[in-house]
């Protein structure tokens, strides 16, 4: 694997830009350099890798059988935690990620997985 690829970008995109409708939100935790998609006037965030639906929802960094990789490919639980916590303050409806079903009622869904999440960091002594 190389640890760079032959490729400049243009622009890269940041926190508050948009991409027609679309407001980017910065969302490390998943990667580094993480970003989510926002459509306000449909309550639709489109989230990609920060969480997944199949098998559950779940913050990624917490292991489902159905689809076991996001458990162990995830950069920082911890600030994955943090990215879905502010998600709550906008209040999606729907919810589009990386690998599941879009969810509907994101908002009674996103706080179990936040517990789920807090649960295992504590379990693994991640945090104090």
């Amino acid at each position: 694997m190389p640890n760079s690829l032959p490729y400049e970008p243009d622009f890269f995109l940041e926190d508050g830009d948009k991409v027609g409708e679309l407001e980017v939100i910065f969302t490390p935790g998943h990667t580094p350099g993480h970003i989510c998609f926002y459509h306000r006037e449909q309550n639709y965030l489109l989230v990609g890798d920060v969480l997944q639906t199949l098998g559950g929802a779940a913050i990624c960094g917490v292991h489902r059988d159905a689809f076991p990789k996001p458990a162990r490919l995830n950069w920082d639980l911890a600030q994955s935690i943090e990215v879905v916590r502010n998600f709550l303050k906008l209040e999606p409806f729907f919810l589009g990620t990386g690998h599941g079903e879009v969810l509907k009622n994101a908002m009674n869904i996103l706080p179990e997985a936040i517990l789920e999440a807090e649960s295992l960091l504590q379990k693994n002594n991640y945090i104090s």
